[in-house]
């Protein structure tokens, strides 16, 4: 793709986003990873009978209760650090690859699905911002978490964000928003105009690197299949 489209030489592309809003789904859908999970076990441990007997004796994966309890869990905590490594092992083999057909462009991954710290997307297993970033040019967190119409909040919530996708690289909020609903004040141009005005006036204060807001000048044709209302 890289090579056909002439995107090397291509000096209006701004970076690659290779990974929109990845996330390993609820339970059910995690269980797919079961056998990577006890590889990790296997390699992290020496041996699955080790890693039986740091578990407790059950090697199962965490289910969404366990992963998004508010307590102290180690087989949770190990699961994300498994989840870490082997993603951030294939993300590393993508970007060499792409390195090889473009050495000029910035490599980032949309990290953010359902925004940085919603608590609705725990389930779903957001990969963590921190993924793969030893292998990417930036972070780039989404802010949909944030609370809009609350400058205080978004420049407290945003700042910690920020601070933790920073790992010496720069960080870009690559994606951000709110609803075109009277509830949200996003009904009026003032409304998204303040929203915006509160997002990059934290990021200028957080010492934020950049970012690109999700909307589209005034009023698109609603339908009842229209769920993100953007």
């Amino acid at each position: 793709l890289i090579e056909t489209c002439g995107l090397a030489g291509n000096a209006d592309v701004f970076a690659y986003d290779i990974w929109w809003e990845p996330h390993l789904g609820p339970a059910a859908d995690r269980a797919a990873y079961d056998p990577a999970w006890r590889s990790w076990l296997e390699e992290r441990f020496g041996s699955l009978a080790a890693a039986q007997g740091a578990l407790g004796g059950d090697l199962s994966m965490p289910g969404d209760d366990e992963l998004c309890g508010e307590g102290f869990s180690l087989r949770t905590a190990l699961f994300r650090r498994a989840v870490d490594n082997i993603v951030g092992r294939r993300i590393g083999d993508v970007v060499e690859a792409m390195r090889g057909a473009d050495p000029y462009h910035m490599v980032g991954m949309r990290t953010g699905y359902g925004g940085n710290g919603s608590r609705w997307a725990c389930p779903s297993f957001p990969l963590d911002l921190r993924t793969g970033a030893a292998h990417l040019d930036f972070t780039s967190p989404e802010g949909y978490a944030l609370p809009a119409g609350d400058a205080a909040g978004i420049l407290i919530r945003g700042g910690f964000t920020t601070a933790y996708g920073d790992v010496g690289k720069p960080v870009f909020w690559a994606e951000f928003g709110i609803h075109t609903l009277a509830s949200s004040g996003g009904t009026t141009e003032a409304g998204q105009a303040a929203f915006f005005g509160d997002m990059f006036d934290m990021m200028v204060e957080v010492g934020a690197d950049g970012g690109a807001g999700w909307w589209l000048v005034g009023q698109r044709p609603r339908s009842d299949r229209d769920g993100e209302v953007s």
